[in-house]
């Protein structure tokens, strides 16, 4: 059982402090690395956390093959699945799970904590991530309402049959994964470990400027998609802050693609799907509102709700509302 640390008459401390429950578990953390050097540890965690996504994610994808190869275990019904919606969630689990491998090893081997200190404790987790989940869903059904309402969207497409449902569903799995993932990484990992030494503030603004840089290179990418991803990564760092857990930005962050690619039917940071759709809406307004190829988050609806829902997870911790914690957690 672990209990709140610094929290004064069982107040959760402050959304930036330092005692914030986030951070207060990292300090488990006993380095192997000269006390002496503590403060640049900052740098080692970003430079680990490229090599995990550029380098370590393919180098352990690779062993994985030779070790099938080598086994003669035929994973074919998966891999090479005829069902497009099971393909596309094979393909995100195997293509994100190596980043938990990754970020366990690291914290067990040189951090020396345990997992489940960056941020995902068993208290409450079934709330948080449902209410995570409505919140995603909601924040980017805001954007398209946004985009609809100016007359820049329109539906060319309707699917509510029982395959579509099922299919939508089985891709979400996949989202399940891929989105907790990338929080494990930003604001699991980096966010507390930056935040101890530098502040953070800092830890806020690289992990969401790491979190931004993995989309780089996705098609059809911009100056303003790349600030929305951004934006998304502060919103996160903040909710994961305010809720002093993960479980809330995972649901959020996989519900946001879901809905992009398999609810609303558009493209995910990029990606056009080609899974299950329960609706089709096609951007016929300037891209600079819609996201044009790169999908809604390459516009500016999505900054307008990414800022303010920001606002409101800020403003929501300041009054004591639902996403203030403050009360003992066990593990």
């Amino acid at each position: 059982m672990h209990t709140e640390e610094g929290s004064p008459g069982g107040m959760a401390p402050n959304l930036l402090s330092n005692d914030n429950r986030l951070l207060t578990l990292a300090r488990q953390t006993r380095l192997r690395w000269p006390q002496k050097l503590d403060k640049l540890y900052p740098v080692l965690a970003l430079l680990v956390a490229l090599f995990i996504i550029f380098v370590g994610t393919g180098l352990l994808l690779f062993m994985a093959n030779l070790l099938v190869d080598r086994t003669g275990i035929n994973l074919d019904f998966l891999l090479h699945s005829d069902n497009p919606d099971v393909a596309e969630a094979v393909s995100l689990v195997i293509g994100f799970l190596p980043i938990y491998i990754l970020v366990w090893l690291w914290l067990w081997l040189i951090e020396r904590r345990p997992f489940w200190t960056i941020g995902i404790e068993r208290a409450s987790m079934g709330g948080e991530y449902l209410r995570g989940l409505a919140v995603g869903f909601l924040m980017f059904s805001a954007s398209i309402a946004i985009i609809v309402a100016t007359g820049s969207m329109e539906l060319s497409k309707v699917d509510f049959t029982g395959a579509a449902i099922t299919g939508v569903m089985v891709v979400f799995l996949g989202w399940m994964v891929q989105g907790a993932a990338e929080e494990v990484l930003t604001r699991g990992f980096l966010l507390p470990v930056i935040g101890l030494r530098w502040g953070v503030i800092a830890g806020v603004i690289l992990s969401s400027s790491l979190f931004a840089s993995l989309h780089l290179f996705n098609p059809s990418v911009s100056l303003l998609a790349i600030l929305n991803l951004f934006l998304f990564g502060v919103f996160a760092a903040l909710y994961a802050l305010a809720e002093e857990s993960l479980w809330g930005v995972f649901a959020v962050h996989s519900v946001w693609n879901w809905a992009q690619g398999n609810i609303y039917g558009l493209e995910v940071s990029g990606k056009q799907m080609s899974t299950s759709q329960l609706m089709r809406w096609t951007a016929i307004g300037p891209d600079w509102l819609t996201g044009g190829s790169f999908g809604p988050e390459g516009g500016v609806a999505v900054s307008a709700v990414l800022i303010v829902s920001s606002l409101l997870v800020v403003y929501a911790r300041r009054r004591g509302g639902l996403l203030v914690r403050g009360r003992k957690n066990h593990v």
